[in-house]
């Protein structure tokens, strides 16, 4: 099973060198690893929960280390959000320039007056609609291998309403016609649960969202989010068990590729 969203010591709040993570993974069901660390931004946007844009090589340098020392695929990549104004650098810094193999869509903000709100916080219907439409755009410019925790704007929400189903309609719908996999987070496994509708279930992953989503035959995946070489195999499998026990059928070997 592959698991292409691992992070490192190097985004601040995460531990573990990338060679580390690949000596977890060694006699697991793990059969590929993919590093995609917070990509840093260029002008220093959310600069305390990633990697400083100084350390682009030092990064490289370490997954490469991971991959000299490993007997399954490494591969390199970043974690990015999406706006428009970073576009050249993802495509000519980030890819043409430190040879990213591949950039995962970490949908985590929403732009309100020219900040950039974490979604989870959000929950004013304009600004949910603007994430939409964020995401979107985002996978729209083929830069993206997949859609990370795509139902994170969910994690505080204890009554999902019409109004929520309409906009992970819509999530999914998109990945579906942009050919772009959706993945079951397991890092999101790991939270303090929420209840919803009398029931304790999980903040993300969220039960209505992919049983929407399996009900569209999207094509899913599961990552484990690893923040620490031990939740590698831990979270990967706690995402799967979720794919199980709502019947998804998820791609196990999903090779991350750029759709340039």
């Amino acid at each position: 099973m592959t698991n292409l969203h691992t992070h490192t010591y190097l985004c601040k709040h995460a531990v573990g060198k990338p060679v580390e993570y690949a000596l977890c993974a060694k006699n697991t069901s793990i059969t590929a690893i993919g590093f995609s660390d917070h990509c840093p931004y260029p002008d220093g946007t959310w600069t305390e929960v990633r990697m400083d844009i100084q350390e682009l090589p030092l990064y490289k340098s370490l997954v490469s280390e991971a991959k000299a020392q490993s007997p399954i695929p490494i591969y390199l990549g970043f974690e990015c959000e999406w706006h428009k104004r970073f576009y050249s650098y993802f495509k000519d810094t980030l890819i043409s320039e430190f040879g990213a193999q591949y950039l995962v869509l970490g949908s985590h903000w929403v732009d309100i007056d020219n900040e950039f709100i974490y979604i989870p916080k959000v929950h004013d219907k304009k600004a949910l609609l603007r994430y939409l439409d964020l995401t979107i755009q985002g996978m729209e410019t083929g830069l993206f291998a997949f859609l990370a925790h795509p139902d994170l704007f969910l994690e505080h929400v204890e009554d999902i309403t019409s109004f929520h189903i309409d906009i992970a309609k819509k999530l999914i719908e998109a990945s579906i016609a942009l050919n772009i996999p959706i993945e079951i987070n397991g890092n999101g496994c790991t939270r303090k649960l929420i209840e919803r509708n009398g029931t304790l279930e999980y903040r993300y992953p969220a039960t209505s969202f992919w049983t929407i989503a399996r009900n569209m035959n999207a094509h899913i995946i599961v990552s484990a989010d690893a923040h620490s070489p031990e939740a590698l195999v831990e979270n990967t499998k706690l995402a799967y068990d979720f794919a199980h026990q709502l019947g998804i059928q998820v791609d196990n070997d999903f090779t991350p590729v750029l759709n340039l």
